[in-house]
C-alpha cells in the first residue's frame, strides 16, 4: 500500500496545474456544500442572538396592551414583567453662536413599572434607584445635553407647570430596542408629568423563565388583549420558517450550480489522466494483476485530490464561516454588534466534515472508476504501441439516455412545484444537454462544412469537420456549454436580484417608518416646511386565509400568509399600491394578482377573507371582488415590496384597523435638512426617519454578501472551464500528434496548422455559446420555478422583462474571447513540435 501511495503522490506533484484545478474545484464544491447543509441551525442562532442584542433577555414584547393583558400568566410559569411609559419634554438653552437667539431641544424621558426587573432583563445595566426628586440618565443624555451628575434637569408637565429632578446617577443601556439618550424617572413622576392618574404603559417586556412555555404565554396574551401586538421574541425559528427555508434552499442551489460544474470538470479531466496511466496499466497488466484491481490502484490518486480539496474546503469554510454570515445577515443599527454574538454560534458537526469528505471521494472516483474500467480492458498490445482512439463514438445508447433525462426533465417541471421535483427536472435537463450536445454540434459542423466547402475554404471546412469528431474538442464543447449556461443563468438572476435587493432609487427622499400608530396622529407632517410631495401608506400587516365562493381556500395545505390590509387611497410614491383609488363601498375589495391567482378569484364573485388568524379572535369578512390589479405593473423594476395586498374602502379600513398608518413617503429638494425637521417634531419612540441614501446603502450591506457569492461561484466556474479547456486543447494536441505531423508534411504549412487549430477552437467555442444561449431561456424557466418555490412570495424577480440583455450579450462576447486564447497551448505545443521525429516513430 505504502509504494501506491508514493506512487500515486509522485503521479500528483509532477502536474501542479492539474493539481491545482482539481483541489481548487473540489475545494469549492465542499465549501458550498457545508455553506448549504450547516446553514439553517446558524441561521436560527444567528437571528436569536441579534434578538438578545436587540431586546436584552426578554421573551416577549407587548405593544399597546395594559397591564390587564398580563392577567394569569403567572399560573404558567414563573416571569418577570416591567412595563414602559414614555413621554417628551424640552429644553430651553441659549444659541452658542447668538446669546440673544433661545433654542429648543426635545428629550425623550420614560419610567419603569420595575427598575429591578429591567435591570434583570439587561434593558438598562447596573442597579438603580430613583425617587420623586431624582432622574437617571443615559451616558448619552448627559454628553448630548453637557450635563453632569448632579445637575438638575427640568421636565414640564401637560398643564404646563414645571418638575425640577436632580440627576443622582448615570446608567448604560445595553440592548439597542432603547434609545441611548433617556432620562429615566419615577412612576409618580411620570403620572405627574402626564397629568395622569395612573402610568400608562404602552410596552411590556416580559422575560419566561420555562422556555418551553414561552408560546403558552403568548397566547394567553392575545387572549386577554386581543387589539395588543404580541411579540414572541424568540419563536423566530417558526415565525420565519419560510424565510429560513428560502436562503437555506437558495444555497442548496448554490451548491447544485457548484456540484454540476465539479462533475463536468471532473469528466472532462478523467480521460486525460487515464490516457495518461496508460503506461501503467500496461505494466499492472503485463504482470498479471486483475483488470479490477488496477482500476482500484489507480483510483487512489483520484482519492487524494478529492481529500485534499476537501480537507481544503473544511478549513476554508471553518475561517470564513462568521464573517461570511455576518456578511449575508447584515442588521444595520449603526455599530458592529456582531463580535459579541459569536459566541452563540453553533459549531459545524464533525460528522458534517466526515460526510463532505466522503461524498468528495466518491464524486471524484464514480466517473473516473467507469473510465479506468475501461481502459484496463483495451488490449496490452494497444497499450503498449500506444495506439489511441482520438475518434468521438456517436451511439443510439447515448440517444437513448438523453432522450430519457430530457423526459425526465420536461415531466418533473409540470408536476407540482415541489423544490425536490424541480431540482431533478434542473438536473435532468443539463444531463440531457451534455449528453445529446454532441448531436447539435455534429449538425453545426456540418451546417459550416457545407458553407465552407462552397465557400472554397478548405481548411476551414477541415475544422469544422474536426470539431464533431475528435473526443477531446468535444469535451471541450461540452465543458464550455454548461459552463456558460450556468454563468448565463447565474448573471440573468443576478442582476434582476441587484435592482430588487438594492435598487438605484426608490422613488423617496424621506420615509417616516410608523410603529402602527392611528394615521390622524400624524397628519401634521405633511404640512412641514421643504415637502414637496407625500405619501400616506395606510397599511396593515397580520396572519390571514382568503376562501373563494364555495366558502372553502383554494390551498388548504399552505400556512396563513402575512396579508397587507390597505385603506383605498391614492398612492404617488408607493411601488405596490394602485397609483389612483378605486372608489370601493365598505362591502368591495381589490386583491392583488398574486392572491386572485393563489385562490382561483375572479373579479364579481364574492370571497371570505379571515384576518388576525393567529389570534383567538379573529375578524371574518364577506366582500365583493371589484377589482385585480399587479404590483408589478407599479413597481416596473423587479419585484416590489409586497405582493400579498388587499385593499378596502377607507372608512371600513378606519374602522376596523384603527386608521392605522404605516409608512409616510415624502419628496423634497434637502433630504437631510427634511429628516432633521421631522425628527424635531416627532416622537421617536413611535416613528423613526431614514432618506433614501441611507436605505439604499442599507440594503445593498444587506443583499451585498449573497450577491457576493453569486459572483464568486460564476467566476469560479468560469475559471475553472478556462483551465479545463486549457487542459482539453493540450492533451487534444497530443493525442493527434501523429495526425499533426502528417498534415504539415503532405498539405498544409505551419501556418495553416495555425489556422486550422485556431478554426477549431473558434468553431467549438461559438457553437458552444450559440448552444448555451439557444437553451438558457428554458432552464431560465425551471429556475424560475425553482426560485418560487422556496420563497414564500412566489416573486417574480426571473421575469423575462427584468433580464439585462445588453450585459448577458457583452458578457458572452467577452468569455468566448477569453476563452479563444486557450489556442496558445496547442501553438506553443506545435512550434516545439518535432515533425521528423513523430513521422520516424509512426
Amino acid at each position: 500500500m505504502g509504494i501506491i501511495l508514493k506512487h500515486s503522490i509522485r503521479n500528483i506533484l509532477s502536474k501542479p496545474l492539474r493539481l491545482i484545478v482539481l483541489v481548487l474545484c473540489i475545494t469549492i464544491a465542499c465549501f458550498a456544500a457545508l455553506l448549504s447543509f450547516d446553514l439553517k441551525g446558524n441561521i436560527i442562532t444567528y437571528l436569536n442572538s441579534y434578538t438578545m442584542h436587540v431586546f436584552g433577555d426578554v421573551d416577549i414584547a407587548v405593544v399597546g396592551g395594559d397591564e390587564d393583558c398580563l392577567k394569569g400568566i403567572e399560573d404558567i410559569s414563573d416571569v418577570t414583567c416591567t412595563g414602559i411609559a414614555g413621554s417628551r419634554s424640552y429644553f430651553y438653552s441659549h444659541d452658542p453662536e447668538d446669546y440673544h437667539y433661545i433654542e429648543e431641544d426635545n428629550y425623550h424621558y420614560i419610567s419603569f413599572s420595575s427598575l429591578e426587573a429591567a435591570c434583570h432583563m439587561r434593558l438598562i445595566a447596573d442597579d438603580l434607584v430613583i425617587d420623586d426628586n431624582s432622574a437617571v440618565a443615559s451616558g448619552e443624555f448627559l454628553e448630548k445635553y453637557d450635563m453632569k451628575i448632579g445637575d438638575t434637569v427640568t421636565i414640564r408637565t401637560g398643564d404646563d407647570e414645571s418638575i425640577d429632578l436632580i440627576i443622582t446617577d448615570s446608567y448604560d443601556i445595553e440592548t439597542t430596542y432603547l434609545e441611548k439618550d433617556l432620562l429615566i424617572v419615577s412612576e409618580n413622576v411620570m403620572k405627574r408629568a402626564t397629568c395622569s392618574a395612573s402610568t400608562n404603559h404602552t410596552l411590556w417586556f416580559i422575560d419566561v423563565a420555562d422556555q418551553k412555555a414561552v408560546s403558552e404565554v403568548a397566547a394567553l396574551i392575545r387572549h386577554n388583549a386581543p387589539k395588543a401586538n404580541v411579540l414572541d421574541l424568540y419563536s423566530i425559528a417558526d415565525d420565519n420558517e419560510e424565510n429560513i427555508k428560502e436562503f437555506t434552499y437558495l444555497f442548496y442551489l448554490i451548491f447544485l450550480i457548484t456540484f454540476l460544474l465539479v462533475i463536468f470538470v471532473t469528466i472532462s479531466l478523467a480521460e486525460k489522466i487515464v490516457n495518461e496511466r496508460m503506461s501503467v496499466i500496461g505494466t499492472l497488466r503485463s504482470l498479471g494483476v486483475k483488470p479490477f484491481k488496477t482500476a482500484l490502484i489507480l483510483l487512489v490518486e483520484n482519492a487524494l485530490y478529492a481529500v485534499i480539496g476537501a480537507v481544503f474546503g473544511s478549513i476554508l469554510y471553518s475561517v470564513l464561516k462568521t464573517p461570511l454570515l455576518k456578511s449575508i445577515f447584515f442588521f444595520v443599527d449603526g455599530e458592529d454588534f456582531f463580535t459579541d454574538t459569536v459566541k452563540h454560534m453553533k459549531a459545524t458537526p464533525v460528522s458534517l466534515y466526515v460526510a463532505i469528505i466522503i461524498g468528495a471521494i466518491i464524486v471524484e472516483c464514480a466517473y473516473p472508476l467507469f473510465e479506468l474500467i475501461k481502459a484496463v480492458k483495451t488490449p496490452i498490445r494497444d497499450i503498449i504501441f500506444n495506439n489511441k482512439d482520438t475518434e468521438f463514438k456517436y451511439t443510439w445508447k447515448r440517444v437513448y439516455i438523453g432522450a430519457a433525462a430530457a423526459l425526465i426533465s420536461i415531466v418533473t417541471l409540470f408536476m407540482v412545484k415541489s423544490f425536490a421535483l424541480l431540482v431533478v427536472s434542473f438536473v435532468s435537463g443539463v444531463v440531457a444537454l451534455a449528453v445529446i450536445l454532441p448531436y447539435i454540434i455534429r449538425f453545426i459542423a456540418y451546417v459550416l462544412a457545407h458553407i465552407f466547402k462552397k465557400c472554397k475554404m478548405p481548411v476551414a471546412q477541415l475544422a469544422s469537420e474536426n470539431i464533431s469528431r475528435n473526443k477531446s474538442t468535444m469535451g471541450n464543447s461540452t465543458l464550455c456549454v454548461i459552463s456558460l449556461l450556468l454563468s448565463v443563468i447565474i448573471v440573468s438572476v443576478a442582476g434582476p436580484l441587484w435592482k430588487w435587493l438594492s435598487p438605484d432609487n426608490l422613488g423617496y427622499d424621506v420615509k417616516a417608518n410608523i410603529l402602527y400608530v392611528d394615521g390622524e396622529d400624524y397628519s401634521y407632517l405633511k404640512n412641514v416646511e421643504g415637502i414637496i410631495d407625500y405619501d400616506y401608506i395606510y397599511s396593515y400587516h397580520c396572519f390571514g386565509t382568503i376562501a373563494g365562493p364555495s366558502g372553502q381556500s383554494y390551498d388548504d395545505d399552505n400556512d396563513d400568509p402575512m396579508i397587507s390590509v390597505n385603506a383605498d387611497t391614492a398612492h404617488t410614491l408607493c411601488n405596490y399600491l394602485p397609483r389612483e383609488p378605486y372608489g370601493l363601498t365598505p362591502d368591495e375589495i381589490v386583491i392583488s394578482e398574486y392572491l386572485a391567482e393563489r385562490y382561483a378569484i375572479s373579479v364579481g364573485e364574492e370571497i371570505t377573507v379571515t384576518l388576525h388568524t393567529d389570534s383567538d379572535f379573529p375578524n371574518i369578512f364577506t366582500f365583493k371582488v371589484a377589482g385585480i390589479y399587479d404590483p408589478y405593473d407599479v413597481s416596473g423594476d423587479a419585484v416590489p415590496d409586497d405582493v400579498k395586498v388587499i385593499i378596502l374602502n377607507p372608512d371600513f379600513y378606519d374602522q376596523h384597523f384603527r386608521g392605522f398608518l404605516n409608512e409616510i413617503l415624502f419628496v423634497t429638494d434637502d433630504p437631510d435638512m427634511l429628516k432633521k425637521e421631522l425628527e424635531d417634531c416627532s416622537d421617536s419612540s413611535q416613528v423613526t426617519f431614514t432618506t433614501e441614501a441611507e436605505d439604499v446603502i442599507s440594503m445593498r450591506m444587506e443583499s451585498s454578501g449573497f450577491l457576493t457569492i453569486l459572483y464568486s461561484i460564476m467566476a469560479g466556474s468560469l475559471i475553472l472551464t478556462f483551465i479545463g479547456i486549457s487542459g482539453n486543447q493540450a492533451f487534444s494536441f497530443v493525442t493527434r500528434k501523429r495526425e499533426t505531423a502528417l498534415l504539415y508534411s503532405v498539405a498544409l504549412g505551419r501556418k495553416k496548422m495555425k489556422r486550422l487549430i485556431f478554426f477549431e477552437s473558434l468553431f467549438s467555442i461559438l457553437s458552444s455559446a450559440v448552444v448555451a444561449t439557444a437553451s438558457a431561456p428554458v432552464f431560465y424557466y425551471t429556475l424560475s420555478h425553482l426560485l418560487s418555490s422556496i420563497t414564500d412570495d412566489n416573486v417574480n424577480i426571473l421575469e423575462v422583462r427584468y433580464i439585462d440583455f445588453d450585459i448577458i450579450a457583452i458578457f458572452i462576447a467577452v468569455i468566448v474571447s477569453v476563452y479563444l486564447l486557450t489556442v496558445i497551448v496547442p501553438y506553443r505545443a506545435l512550434r516545439k513540435m518535432n515533425i521528423a521525429q513523430e513521422l520516424k516513430y509512426e
